[in-house]
């Protein structure tokens, strides 16, 4: 390649091979934020682009029409990017579809960056190319990241209430095993409620994944669970380092009630729950209740959960 190339492609080639071991080294695990997630996962179309960028600074590369181009572009996030996904599998990393379409977007932006020039009809290609690819882009990755970034902050500033369900993003760090769905408390009180629709199973419940984690100088776990009919409901807390036994978490049988039930949880008892170890109260990973084999769906509704540092 001629040192012009060698010039034009060295920022892209380094910029590969700083992103391309990140396929396959770090990255976010099972209780790393929302948002952290959803920016690595940006890694893909920037890597693409990159390669495209590098692939067509080779002399006899520039200058083809775009079409062409724009084949070739797809080919190597096709091809090379399945390739990926198949040795990220092999690697004990999650194989992604969504990854592949990121790529497939990073390639496509990056032929339409490196054909410069050209009739006017290929000028409109580009653009529509371009612009289609950053739309979608920004409908399916990037909007979801900013919505995760405000209900992150929004988090911080609220606690210790975790969640009180004043608007929708609240739900999102929420997972269920059945719908949710936002509603106004039955009592008419301040804030909202999450209406939980249980569909029976082994175990049926609700837990709360996305939260400010450090839970040290707290009392208790404080919340309000409405229901129509008596239930048996079990509730679990763990940190970052369980090891997914009975044993190393909290666990505790609740009876409510028809109506609204305050349950209350001590942090003491919480922090001693796991056998052989003391619960990690900095790094607090999951909360959530369940019914076991419920023989019917279940409704119920949770309010204002949050952290009470003393008992009153």
């Amino acid at each position: 390649m001629p040192t012009e190339g060698l010039r034009r492609a060295a920022p892209w080639w380094l910029l590969v091979a700083i992103l391309a071991p990140l396929l396959f080294l770090g990255g976010p695990d099972f209780h790393s934020p929302r948002s952290f997630r959803l920016a690595w996962q940006l890694g893909h179309p920037l890597l693409f682009f990159g390669m495209v960028a590098a692939v067509t600074a080779i002399p006899r590369l520039r200058g083809i029409p775009f079409l062409r181009l724009f084949a070739l572009a797809t080919a190597l996030a096709l091809v090379l990017g399945g390739a990926i996904e198949l040795a990220q599998g092999l690697w004990g990393r999650e194989r992604s579809l969504s990854d592949l379409r990121l790529d497939v977007i990073g390639a496509w932006a990056g032929a339409v960056w490196a054909g410069r020039g050209g009739s006017r009809t290929r000028q409109t290609l580009r653009a529509a190319v371009g612009w289609g690819s950053l739309l979608l882009l920004a409908a399916v990755d990037v909007r979801p990241l900013a919505v995760a970034l405000v209900d992150e902050h929004q988090a911080r500033r609220s606690f210790p209430l975790l969640s009180g369900f004043h608007t929708d993003l609240e739900v999102q760090r929420w997972r269920a095993d059945g719908r949710m769905t936002l509603v106004p408390p039955p009592d008419g009180e301040g804030g909202g409620a999450l209406r939980v629709s249980l569909a029976p199973a082994v175990y049926s419940g609700f837990r709360m994944q996305y939260f400010p984690r450090d839970w040290r100088g707290y009392h208790a776990l404080r919340l309000r669970v409405f229901t129509e009919e008596n239930q048996k409901l079990a509730c679990r807390i763990h940190d970052v380092w369980h090891d997914q036994r009975h044993a190393d978490r909290f666990n505790r049988s609740l009876v409510l009630v028809p109506g609204w039930n305050l349950v209350e949880i001590a942090l003491a008892e919480v922090e001693a729950a796991p056998a052989g170890r003391t619960m990690d109260m900095s790094r607090i990973a999951e909360f959530g209740c369940f019914i076991v084999r419920p023989a019917r769906p279940v409704v119920l509704q949770i309010a204002a959960v949050e952290l009470v540092r003393n008992s009153a």
